[in-house]
């Protein structure tokens, strides 16, 4: 695993942390601050606390980084003449 992607895990990992510890704080500080309507992709999202956010942000970028590795040993496989 490259050290990007190892970091990318260690930092999901503090976040599901924080995320544990912070719930309750998470929630008073949305109430109390700017909408984030013009910053979300979908009404789910809406919902979703600050560090939720950020959260799921990190895991879409983990699942992007593992979608090119995969894709990338695809094409190095069939460039070598295997599948």
């Amino acid at each position: 695993m490259s050290s990007r992607a190892t970091l990318a895990e260690k930092e999901v990992t503090a976040l599901k942390e924080q995320l544990t510890n912070n719930k309750a704080q998470d929630t008073n500080v949305m109430t109390m601050a700017t909408p984030l309507s013009n910053h979300v992709e979908s009404t789910e999202d809406q919902n979703k606390t600050p560090a939720e956010l950020e959260l799921s942000a990190k895991e879409k970028e983990l699942a992007d980084q593992w979608r090119h590795r995969i894709g990338n040993k695809v094409l190095d496989g069939l460039a070598a003449g295997g599948v």
